[in-house]
């Protein structure tokens, strides 16, 4: 079963870059994939992407080399204001293109309880909002990965 889905999020991957509504190379309000487009391997860009995830200290959590899926531990953080969230990094590999997802957990609702976000909490997609304190806010950690691995950097919706 598990490889059925994996097997069916590497077919929407390739239509998914097809269809982008919006393929930019600025960031934009309302991002929520980051894209690397090179001339490498699907092994070399599997790589690079792993080194990356050890490299920035997120670690693997999951990796399906066979379908080019490879994903962070679920990351406990705090976002630029100090609220804690727990982030995770999902990176798909089809040749020579490389996507990169992120998932998020806020705690919005604790302000001045005891700050933590516990171990029951849904994952949401990180979407690009707008720019916090001169940075990119959560979005950052997607561009870090991406800088990592060589190649052309495209936002998506």
């Amino acid at each position: 079963m598990t490889k059925l889905l994996i097997l069916f999020a590497a077919m929407s991957f390739t239509s998914a870059l097809a269809g982008a509504q919006e393929l930019s190379e600025n960031i934009f309000k309302g991002a929520r994939v980051v894209y690397v487009k090179n001339t490498l391997t699907a092994d070399e860009n599997y790589t690079l992407a792993g080194k990356a995830l050890v490299a920035l200290e997120y670690g693997i959590g999951k990796n399906e080399k066979e379908f080019g899926l490879i994903e962070s531990k679920d990351l406990s953080m705090r976002d630029p204001v100090g609220s804690p969230h727990i982030q995770r990094f999902d990176i798909t590999v089809q040749d020579s293109l490389v996507k990169i997802v992120s998932h998020t957990a806020f705690n919005h609702s604790n302000y001045g309880g005891d700050n933590q976000l516990g171990t029951n909490y849904a994952l949401q997609p990180l979407v690009f909002r707008k720019k916090v304190f001169g940075g990119l806010g959560l979005f950052q950690g997607l561009v870090n990965i991406a800088q990592k691995i060589e190649g052309q950097i495209f936002y998506s919706k």
